[in-house]
């Protein structure tokens, strides 16, 4: 894991130099003193002290997400969120994050006395964002050691984006096609998963929800969904391109040009698969296939191939 910013430590300073004076008469005094003293450094060692006095953290909770791309400013804006939440509720804190190399997954780190406090008080922002929905989530009530009770959960889609009840699957998957042409893209996403809920097998509605989770950065979502509605429908060329477009924006060429490869096996008339595998193939240096293909799409109507061949096939 490519740690992005730096775990909780806990600092302890104290002055370089302490003079007592010492007699005959306070010396049991003074050694009581001492040890009161020790006591209290050592179990602050189990505080923050902040700006508004001395929290307890010894609990902590841990959100554990897929995210499935390198670019972290849908990230970061989540944090800002839950900084601002955590402070205002005065919870505890937030203290950072894990984010692998290839961005493919991550994790959160909060700390507060109470780990259900804070849990309520984040839960609102996690749920809005939508590579969170579905995320794990681990309550710890103590710090980490042997035998600290801990509770783990899965973020859920929450009330405010279900839809309205007594929709079947087709009624729910036509609402979010509106709402998709309308960009109300998180409309869109509650009723593609309405009716996924209704209709669990519908390839469609995975090909249709892999479009608006893509719009919303959550491109590992995106993917799972193609992923799915190729397994049940195998023959489906739209959902080969779309994923090999996500495939080509994660750097993975030779996954998008083998999903290219396949939607002009199954519609070799189309000219966008054509245009596109043009496009990968020129970002991984093979510009004699990338002008090939652009060629073929000219030849087959699309009228931004010439573009493409004006610029980087002369």
């Amino acid at each position: 894991m490519l740690l992005l910013m730096a775990m909780r430590e806990y600092h302890i300073t104290l002055k370089n130099e302490m003079h007592i004076a010492l007699n005959s008469n306070n010396n049991r005094l003074i050694a009581s003193v001492i040890g009161i003293v020790l006591l209290l450094i050592a179990g602050s060692l189990i505080y923050v002290f902040t700006g508004k006095g001395v929290v307890m953290a010894e609990h902590a909770v841990i959100v554990s997400f897929t995210y499935g791309t390198t670019d972290l400013s849908p990230l970061f804006e989540l944090e800002e969120k839950l900084e601002a939440a955590i402070a205002a509720a005065q919870a505890g804190e937030f203290d950072g994050n894990e984010v692998s190399a290839d961005g493919s997954e991550g994790s959160l780190y909060m700390y507060g006395p109470d780990a259900d406090r804070l849990f309520d008080v984040i839960k609102p922002v996690l749920v809005q964002s939508p590579f969170m929905v579905g995320a794990s989530v681990t309550k710890r009530y103590g710090p980490p050691e042997d035998g600290v009770r801990e509770v783990t959960l899965h973020l859920e889609v929450p009330a405010d984006m279900r839809v309205e009840e007594g929709l079947d699957a087709d009624t729910c998957y036509n609402k979010g096609l509106d709402a998709y042409r309308d960009q109300r893209y998180r409309d869109s996403l509650a009723y593609f998963n309405n009716a996924l809920e209704l209709k669990p097998n519908d390839s469609e509605a995975f090909y249709s929800r892999a479009m608006v989770k893509s719009i919303l950065k959550d491109t590992a979502g995106a993917l799972r969904d193609y992923d799915k509605a190729i397994a049940l429908d195998p023959k489906y060329r739209q959902a080969y391109g779309n994923r090999g477009a996500e495939k080509d924006e994660q750097g993975d060429y030779d996954g998008a040009i083998k999903d290219y490869n396949k939607a002009i096996e199954l519609a070799p008339d189309s000219p966008v698969a054509y245009f596109n595998r043009g496009n990968t193939k020129y970002r991984k240096g093979d510009k004699k296939g990338a002008c090939a293909d652009w060629n073929k799409a000219k030849e087959l109507g699309d009228e931004t191939a010439q573009e493409r061949l004006d610029r980087y096939c002369r």
